[in-house]
C-alpha cells in the first residue's frame, strides 16, 4: 500500500503582490508610470516563488527521508 503525505504550504509564504495604481490616466505617461511598478512586483513574485519551491523541495525530503 503507498502512503500520500499532502504538504500544504502555509498561508506566510504565499504571494501578497500590491496593487499599482497610476496617478496619470493618460495612456502613454501611466505606462511610464506602471513599468517600474509592475516589474518589481514581478520580481518580487519570482523570488516568493523561488522560496515556496525551496520550502516544498525541503517538506518533501524531509518526508522521504522518513519514508520506509
Amino acid at each position: 500500500m503507498t502512503k500520500v503525505k499532502v504538504v500544504t504550504i502555509p498561508s506566510s509564504m504565499l504571494p501578497r503582490p500590491k496593487q499599482i495604481e497610476s496617478s496619470d490616466l493618460k495612456f502613454g505617461t501611466c505606462v511610464d508610470e506602471l513599468v517600474p511598478a509592475l516589474r518589481a512586483e514581478i520580481k518580487k513574485a519570482n523570488g516568493d516563488s523561488d522560496e515556496i519551491i525551496k520550502w516544498q523541495e525541503k517538506e518533501v525530503k524531509r518526508y522521504e527521508d522518513k519514508a520506509p
